[in-house]
């Protein structure tokens, strides 16, 4: 998931320093969603797809996809909804066959995991 707004504009509360440049109380400045989610410090290995990063316990603010505090996107709710309502759909109207016959167990997480990963053929059920 990615925000549609790259940056969030927000007012500086008091003076700082960041990477040695100075930062004075008052200033507009714009904080980058993007850089934050590609930050290799806030999560490990950002370019690679990695759904069970978010099993980790997260750090503040790091996922900004919809803005923080008070400016929270008015459309997360709605967003939520359209991805469930999605994922049903997904689910219920195709069918899910397992390709690979070996039952062999790899790993045990929240999740046991099949060796040969989760190789499926989808097909529209009739």
């Amino acid at each position: 998931m990615a925000s549609v707004v790259p940056w969030f504009p927000r007012l500086v509360l008091q003076d700082c320093e960041m990477e040695g440049c100075k930062i004075k109380k008052g200033w507009n400045i714009n904080i980058d969603a993007r850089s934050i989610h590609l930050d290799p410090t806030v999560y490990s290995e950002p370019h690679k797809f990695n759904p069970l990063r978010f099993e980790e316990e997260a750090k503040a603010n790091s996922f900004l996809a919809f803005g923080m505090g008070g400016r929270t996107c008015l459309g997360l709710a709605l967003a939520k909804a359209m991805m469930l309502v999605f994922l049903h759909r997904f689910i219920t109207t195709y069918r899910w066959e397992v390709v690979d016959e070996d039952p062999s167990i790899e790993k045990w997480t929240l999740f046991a995991r099949l060796k040969s990963g989760y190789p499926i053929r989808v097909s529209r059920r009739l």
